[in-house]
Order: C-alpha cells, then sequence, then structure tokens
C-alpha cells in the first residue's frame, strides 16, 4: 500500500464549487476539492465522469462557468509556470517532426520570455529530465519511432523538465508494458519524496490502493475524497459507479469485488 501524504495546511489544489458544461450539459458539477501537497493522487471514475475536464480546468485550458481554482495558493490564472501536465499518449501527434530532445526542450519553453533563446540552463535541464525517464541516449531519436512506453516517458520528459512542483497526468498507465509501468511509478514516488505533488487520472481500480496515497472519487460530482486506505470502500465505489461496478472491477473467475476492501 502507498504511503500516507505529509498532513500540511495549504492543499497543492483547491477547488470551490467549480461547475464547467458543453453546452447545456455539465461536465463538471458543484465541485468542491483540495488536494494536499506532495501527494500522490489518483483521480477515478467511470467513463464521461469528467476526469480529463478536471485536469483541464485545473490547468487553466477550461474555464468554469461558476466556481474558483487555487494552485498553491493562488489563483490558477497566475500559477504559469507551476504545473506541468502529461496528457492521454493517444491524443499526440505522433507524426509531428521532433525528437526526443526536442520534445524534452519543448517544456522549458514556458520559463523564457519569448524574445529569448533557449540557453545552456534549459538544454541542461532538459537532459537531466531524460536521463530521469531514461532516455537520453535516444535524445537524437524521432518521436514517431519510439515503442508506447519510451513515447509515454518522452512526453514525462517534457514535464519534467518544466520544474514544476504540480505534474497533472492524464492515464500515464495506459497502453504500456509492466515494466515501463514500474519505472514510472518509482520515479512518481521520488518526486512526491522531493516534495512534489501528482495528480494522476487512473483507471485500473484494482490497482489504486497499491500506487497512490490518496484519491478522488469523480461522477461529474466528487463523490469522495481522502486517503486511499479510507475511501476506497465499497459504499463510495458503488456511489461513483453504480451498476456499472462490477463491469470494471470483474476479473476472470473472481466476484468482481473480490479483494478490493477487507
Amino acid at each position: 500500500m502507498a504511503e500516507e501524504p505529509h498532513p500540511l495546511k495549504e492543499p497543492a489544489v483547491r477547488l470551490e464549487d467549480v461547475t464547467v458544461a458543453y453546452g447545456d450539459r455539465p461536465a463538471l458539477w458543484d465541485v468542491d476539492l483540495e488536494i494536499p501537497k506532495g501527494s500522490l493522487t489518483a483521480v477515478v471514475g467511470p467513463n464521461g465522469a469528467g476526469k480529463t475536464t478536471l485536469m483541464k480546468t485545473m490547468l487553466g485550458l477550461l474555464k468554469p462557468a461558476t466556481g474558483r481554482i487555487e494552485i498553491l495558493g493562488k489563483p490558477a490564472q497566475g500559477c504559469r509556470g507551476k504545473v506541468a501536465f502529461v496528457p492521454q499518449r493517444g491524443s499526440v501527434d505522433w507524426d509531428y517532426p521532433a525528437t526526443v530532445g526536442d520534445l524534452a526542450l519543448m517544456g522549458t519553453h514556458g520559463s523564457l520570455p519569448w524574445w529569448k533563446p533557449l540557453g545552456e540552463n534549459e538544454k541542461r535541464r532538459a537532459r537531466q529530465a531524460l536521463e530521469l525517464v531514461d532516455l537520453a541516449n535516444l535524445a537524437d531519436r524521432p518521436i514517431n519511432q519510439l515503442s508506447g512506453g519510451q513515447q509515454q516517458r518522452a512526453f514525462l520528459a517534457r514535464a519534467l523538465s518544466q520544474e514544476a512542483p504540480l505534474l497533472v497526468l492524464d492515464e500515464p498507465f495506459q497502453g504500456i508494458d509492466a515494466s515501463t509501468e514500474r519505472a514510472i511509478l518509482d520515479l512518481f514516488r521520488k518526486l512526491r519524496e522531493k516534495g512534489n505533488t501528482l495528480i494522476v487520472v487512473h483507471h485500473d481500480l484494482h490497482t489504486v490502493r497499491d500506487l497512490f496515497d490518496y484519491c478522488v472519487l469523480l461522477n461529474v460530482r466528487v463523490v469522495a475524497a481522502g486517503p486511499t486506505e479510507s475511501t476506497m470502500n465499497e459504499e463510495n465505489l458503488r456511489a461513483t459507479y453504480g451498476p456499472r461496478l462490477g463491469l470494471d472491477l470483474k476479473r476472470p473467475g473472481n466476484s468482481p469485488l473480490d479483494g478490493m476492501w477487507k
């Protein structure tokens, strides 16, 4: 089981009465949420629950219809450079003519004024990020020649080169092999130990207890949020997934709820 996050008074992220709608359809409704600093937090919920919308709203990519968002104690719109984002791998154009090194360097652009060229400091940050994800030897390789796990690590390097205290990741474990998953998780834990906060959209309910110390159960509204051990219980999961719970948790030869709680 993941360790509990250190209790800190000021949350990394705070949302108050946040509603986001696409036309007349709410994607998030009246969301109140605090995510602790220094936590490794999972955001889980069924398809269409608003998980990606929540991430984009935190990042300022979507404007809420109502409500207020704070990042590290300040209004979200004033937190440029404090948040790094790793999108779903399937949403990226991997035919874009860039190398792994180019992708890592892209993460440093936000810290420079538009008129200033990249310097040695930015190149150093990109190199260090590639070393952290074990891709330094592939810096000159075009991104369209990477495996799925390498693609995920390359985009993680872009985020790490920003040196942001808050990382937001949309399903980083999806479609990668077990060894890459272990390597990424090990890196996440090292980042948390250094004081970073990581917020991760995650789809595998069976692994939430093992991987994350804090979790948010979302289905348009926040059903529950808190330390994983106490929050991932049958009552909260049924309130989040309803009749779909059995499908999401089913394993061959077992009850769909086996092993989910004690």
